[in-house]
């Protein structure tokens, strides 16, 4: 059995401005786990900050949309998941300078 993870990619659209990120699970269901948790904080992010939730939109598998009107205009938030071979060590959140950039092994 070939061994494989899960690379999932976060690219936010904040007032006007991106943010990438970069996290690893290693099987769908810790994948599935990892975007059910990723709506619920911007859900209540939306909520703490009284701004509108406009929804989202996921298949917990490969991707996920979400959307939330502030004071500043409509922000977004999109996850891409993709299946990698080999195996790597689980990681959340680490900052990347585009949606694309290759992360090196050690992080």
């Amino acid at each position: 059995m070939t061994e494989k993870h899960y690379e999932i990619r976060e690219k936010w659209k904040v007032a006007g401005e991106y943010e990438y990120y970069y996290n690893v699970r290693q099987n769908l269901k810790q994948v599935k786990a990892f975007i059910k948790d990723w709506i619920e904080s911007w859900k209540d992010s939306a909520k703490e900050n009284g701004y509108k939730w406009l929804g989202c939109e996921t298949d917990y598998r490969t991707y996920a949309i979400c959307r939330i009107k502030t004071d500043l205009g409509t922000d977004s938030f999109k996850l891409k998941v993709i299946e990698k071979k080999g195996k790597k060590p689980n990681v959340t959140g680490i900052s990347l300078n585009s949606f694309d950039e290759e992360v090196k092994e050690n992080g």
